[in-house]
């Protein structure tokens, strides 16, 4: 499957992975960024330098929505 017309955020934000340096937090949201890539190929990605909840995920099919932010949810601790 294609997921072009999806779009999810990976924040850049040292507090969304726990205590790192800006540097880090770049590090770890650039490897998350390309597990995504690998995993959903075609989906947008957006980069958000603010902590807390990210913009959420969006895409014109709800349950492919729910499956790009469970898998996120369920893996985003390997790109540490």
């Amino acid at each position: 499957m294609n997921y072009h017309g999806y779009t999810v955020c990976v924040g850049n934000d040292p507090c969304n992975y726990g205590s790192c340096t800006d540097a880090q937090a770049l590090k770890i949201a650039d490897t998350l960024e390309a597990m995504i890539e690998d995993r959903f190929p075609g989906i947008t990605i957006r980069r958000t330098p603010e902590s807390g909840s990210p913009t959420p995920t969006r895409g014109p099919d709800c349950e492919v929505v729910d499956e790009i932010d469970a898998w996120v949810a369920d893996n985003w601790m390997a790109a540490l």
